[in-house]
């Protein structure tokens, strides 16, 4: 201490905590990950269309994949194949997923979309139009039954004598499938 202080230093460096060898990860690399990670085609989350922002990915894709196909491509990175956790952060900070989840689809829709996508496949003009307007006609209806929801939930916080019971019975009540046409 003596010495440095007879050197000029009047302050010592601490030289705990954060040192200068440590391997920093270079700014390109994040850039080059999240444009990697959006060449992959995104899909809206069915019942979160309210809220912008939620997307999955295909649900046949894994992130060792997707890892793998970016070592594959970025051969310009140096030591690309170490940077997997880098790569699992972005795709964390990136606010998607991989596949939809179980109660995101409705049935209904499901089977819509699979009319229109024979009828467009067939080139049926007669048949998309009615595929179209039977999707159309069932998303009104659940824009309406999420606008009772909506009314409903208020009018439970307002009204000291409505109450609100609201239940998913889609895992709870089992039923037989009826086959009447």
């Amino acid at each position: 201490m003596q010495e440095k202080c007879e050197r000029g230093h009047n302050s010592v460096f601490d030289g705990r905590g954060r040192h200068t060898n440590h391997t920093v990860n270079p700014a390109a690399l994040n850039g080059a990950i999240m444009a990697h990670i959006n060449t992959y085609p995104r899909y809206e989350h069915h019942y979160c269309t309210a809220k912008l922002g939620q997307f999955y990915l295909s649900p046949v894709l894994t992130l060792d994949a997707m890892f793998a196909d970016f070592v594959i491509k970025h051969p310009m990175i140096a030591d690309a194949h170490r940077k997997e956790q880098v790569y699992r952060r972005c795709f964390r900070d990136s606010n998607l997923t991989i596949g939809h989840t179980y109660t995101d689809t409705c049935r209904k829709c499901d089977i819509l979309d699979v009319e229109l996508k024979i009828a467009r496949r067939n080139n049926n003009v007669r048949q998309i139009d009615v595929a179209v307007d039977a999707r159309r006609v069932h998303l009104d209806f659940a824009a309406i039954a999420r606008n009772q929801l909506i009314q409903d939930e208020l009018r439970s916080q307002n009204d000291p004598e409505f109450v609100m019971i609201c239940g998913d019975m889609q895992k709870v009540l089992t039923r037989e499938h009826s086959y009447i046409d």
